[in-house]
């Protein structure tokens, strides 16, 4: 059976539900860390996206690897989906998910509160 035919909308709102939450969060993050490192206020700490940045501009060096590992988790958390429909897995990555994206997006506001509210 084709993944597709697996991972239907309608026998699975509360994981899409769930990969909304997360793209939103990591969304968030990006670009809030944009802002930041844009507008000289924060200074990037991850050395993996420092040297993308060196390489590819302020822009593209944050986007392109928060990309590729939101792709990771999306891809990764689809895999489990469709083992637990199968019945082939009780992993249900919705939570993970839930979570990841409000963490994710809170790590990409913490320089914020700290920098207007705390500062």
């Amino acid at each position: 059976m084709a993944l597709e035919k697996r991972l239907t909308f309608s026998e699975n709102k509360n994981y899409f539900a769930s990969l909304g939450v997360y793209a939103l969060g990591s969304a968030i993050d990006c670009a809030s860390t944009y802002y930041g490192l844009a507008s000289g206020k924060i200074e990037e700490v991850n050395p993996l996206i420092n040297a993308s940045i060196g390489q590819l501009g302020i822009f593209e060096g944050t986007l392109v690897p928060k990309l590729f590992m939101a792709g990771i988790i999306v891809i990764s958390s689809a895999y489990l989906q469709v083992k637990r429909n199968a019945d082939k897995t009780k992993v249900n990555p919705a939570p993970i998910l839930y979570l990841g994206g409000i963490l994710t997006a809170g790590v990409g506001f913490s320089w914020m509160l700290d920098h207007y509210f705390f500062s």
